[in-house]
């Protein structure tokens, strides 16, 4: 078995990077071995890849969420998520099941 579908099969913590941040790769690096990284595109809807990952992986427990923000507003991949909008992705944050999620984000409170 190899690392990586090693690490799909045991991890239950993930932490979501997005590409937006300067030299997000050096974040990256950083992570602690056995915690699953994914990069989120700036092309893509960010609470889109962030459900359809956690659809593929129901066991996790705790999401780690690095991005850009303003207040009230978090920056995912080319959207945004923030009191005007949040009422649009009800259905997939629902879906969400960690019982843990931590946002990392400048002037986000």
């Amino acid at each position: 078995m190899s690392n990586n579908s090693f690490l799909r099969q045991t991890a239950t913590t993930i932490v979501f990077i997005d590409a937006s941040l300067s030299d997000y790769q050096t974040l990256q690096a950083g992570i602690i071995e056995g915690v699953k990284t994914v990069i989120i595109s700036p092309e893509q809807d960010g609470i889109e890849q962030i459900s359809q990952i956690l659809q593929q992986h129901p066991h996790i427990t705790t999401i780690h969420i690095l991005s850009h923000g303003a207040p009230g507003c978090l920056y995912l991949g080319n959207s945004q998520l923030n009191l005007t909008n949040i009422h649009n992705y009800t259905q997939q944050l629902q879906q969400w099941q960690p019982q843990n999620i931590l946002l990392y984000g400048c002037n986000v409170a």
